[in-house]
């Protein structure tokens, strides 16, 4: 009886030891599919990120190239409408330095007027000036020969004078009771009338008209 005892609890824990055993055998089993499951889904979960991420990438290099494009387009198009502006700019320039350049010749022209009036007004003065001066002179050489010639007129006066004085008196002693009237020719072409009183013989005298006392 011992025995079988003995031997039915050798057999029971040999089956218990059994089920244990095979009890780990599954669950070494299951945490071995429950791994490779685990690991089947993290492959297959990274498969997919990687597609994604090469579609992604794929998109983004389509985008990229769609982008540089559009960009592409873009800078050209600026660039077209700077060489626009550029040369819009380039003619304003132009326009403004031929305006400018303009203005400056009609300056310079002004200029040139302005200075060829003020030289010829300072001409005109200078000529008119040397024409007044030069009147002034003739009229002060006029004068100055007027004043000699009436100085000469008045000393040949003088000195006529006194000589009619002298020959009156020379007459008058030479020839009383007569008188006459003499017309003497001078230098200057001018006739003087005389009376006189004479005495004796008239022969002398020329030019006389003889009155009888």
């Amino acid at each position: 009886m011992v025995q079988l005892q003995q031997a039915e609890r050798r057999m029971l824990a040999a089956r218990e030891r059994r089920q244990e055993q095979e009890e780990r055998k599954r669950r070494e089993l299951l945490e071995k599919m429950t791994r490779a499951r685990r690991q089947y889904q993290d492959q297959l979960r990274m498969i997919c990120d990687k597609a994604r991420r090469e579609n992604q990438k794929t998109a983004e290099v389509a985008y990229c190239a769609r982008e540089a494009a559009k960009s592409e387009q873009e800078t050209l198009r600026r660039k077209h409408e700077n060489a626009l502006v550029s040369r819009a700019a380039q003619r304003e320039q132009m326009r403004q330095k031929q305006m400018d350049s303009a203005v400056r010749l009609a300056n310079a022209s002004e200029r040139r007027r302005k200075q060829l009036e003020t030289w010829q007004e300072r001409l005109q003065q200078e000529i008119e000036e040397k024409e007044r001066l030069a009147s002034q002179r003739r009229s002060e050489r006029i004068h100055s020969i007027k004043v000699k010639s009436q100085d000469q007129e008045s000393r040949s006066e003088q000195a006529l004078s006194k000589r009619r004085e002298q020959q009156k008196q020379d007459r008058l002693r030479h020839a009383p009771g007569q008188k006459c009237r003499v017309e003497a020719s001078v230098t200057d072409g001018e006739h003087i009338g005389c009376g006189l009183e004479l005495r004796g013989t008239v022969g002398s005298v020329p030019n006389c008209r003889l009155e009888q006392q």
